[in-house]
């Protein structure tokens, strides 16, 4: 076996993180779409706190936010 990767592995794992990151900013978007909503709305003010609680405490969602 060869001790490097081969071209067709290593464009199937870049392209399987390329499709991943998309759907984590994807989700991400969603959950910032929500909140927003949340916030313009007024509409649930328990929910919009336990929205910004999560957005606070997740970790996952740490690496999504742009610097």
């Amino acid at each position: 076996m060869a001790k490097s990767m081969s071209k067709r592995m290593m464009d199937f794992l870049l392209s399987l993180n390329y499709r991943l990151s998309m759907y984590c900013l994807e989700s991400f978007s969603y959950i910032l779409t929500k909140i927003t909503e949340l916030v313009v709305s007024r509409s649930d003010v328990i929910l919009l706190k336990k929205a910004l609680l999560s957005l606070a405490t997740d970790s996952g969602l740490h690496p999504l936010v742009p610097y």
